[in-house]
C-alpha cells in the first residue's frame, strides 16, 4: 500500500584526482572531435576554479598573511570562461583552447612553486610569487576579454 522510500545516497566528495581525470577526459574528447557543449566546459570552469581556490587555500599557512589576502583578492578576479572557446554550433577554437590551458597551467606551476618556498627568504619569495601571479592573472583577463568579443 506505502511505497518504501529508497535510502538517499550521501553525496560523496569527488576526489582532486578524480576531477582532474574528468577534466582530462571532457578536455581530450573535446579536442579530438573538435565539438563540446556550453555544459562540459561548463564543468571545466567549475573543476579548474575549484582546484586552484583549493591549492591556494592548502598553501595559506605557508603565505605570510598580508601576501594571502592579495593572492585571494587575485583570483576573485580570475574568471573561468572556458565557454567562450566554443562557438554557437558547438565547434571548438583549439587556439583559444590551448591559451586558456596554458595560462592555468603556469597559474598552477606559481602556485605549486609559492607552496615549496623554504621558511629562509619566504617573505621576499611570497612577494615575488605573488607578482608572477598577479601579472598571469592580469594577461590572462586581458585575454578572456578579447576572445569574448
Amino acid at each position: 500500500m506505502f511505497k518504501e522510500k529508497k535510502p538517499t545516497k550521501k553525496r560523496e566528495r569527488v576526489s582532486s584526482l578524480d576531477n582532474t581525470f574528468k577534466i582530462a577526459s571532457i578536455l581530450q574528447k573535446s579536442i579530438n572531435t573538435g565539438r563540446s557543449s556550453y555544459v562540459e566546459m561548463s564543468k571545466v570552469n567549475q573543476i579548474v576554479s575549484f582546484n586552484m581556490r583549493s591549492q591556494l587555500d592548502s598553501i595559506r599557512p605557508e603565505i605570510a598573511c598580508g601576501y594571502y589576502k592579495d593572492a585571494i583578492n587575485l583570483f576573485d578576479q580570475l574568471s573561468f570562461c572556458y565557454e567562450n572557446t566554443i562557438t554557437p554550433n558547438g565547434s571548438i577554437k583549439l587556439k583559444e583552447l590551448n591559451r586558456m590551458l596554458t595560462y592555468d597551467s603556469e597559474i598552477a606551476f606559481q602556485l605549486n612553486t609559492l607552496s615549496k618556498t623554504s621558511n629562509f627568504d619566504q617573505a621576499k619569495n611570497d612577494l615575488d610569487y605573488i607578482k608572477n601571479l598577479r601579472d598571469l592573472i592580469k594577461e590572462r583577463e586581458d585575454f578572456i576579454k578579447s576572445i569574448r568579443a
